[in-house]
């Protein structure tokens, strides 16, 4: 079976640094091992977190909705 790695582009990633409430990307905080990685990728790596719900809301209108955001409570 062939997994390919889903990930967010690096200019989405540069302007999610400066949104508020942004804590990063969920295949990037979640601790996995190795030969697990590009499961983990393509399950969670186009998934954004945020610190609340609205941060959460204002980020995903930012990115028109293209990516799922979820909060720290879910």
């Amino acid at each position: 079976m062939n997994i390919t790695s889903r990930r967010i582009n690096h200019s989405v990633l540069e302007s999610l640094q400066s949104m508020p409430g942004y804590l990063g990307i969920a295949s990037d905080l979640v601790h996995i091992d190795e030969k697990n990685k590009k499961v983990m990728d393509h399950l969670l790596g186009n998934t954004i977190i945020a610190d609340q719900l609205t941060n959460a809301t204002q980020i995903s209108k930012n990115l028109k909705q293209r990516y799922r955001v979820v909060t720290l409570e879910g």
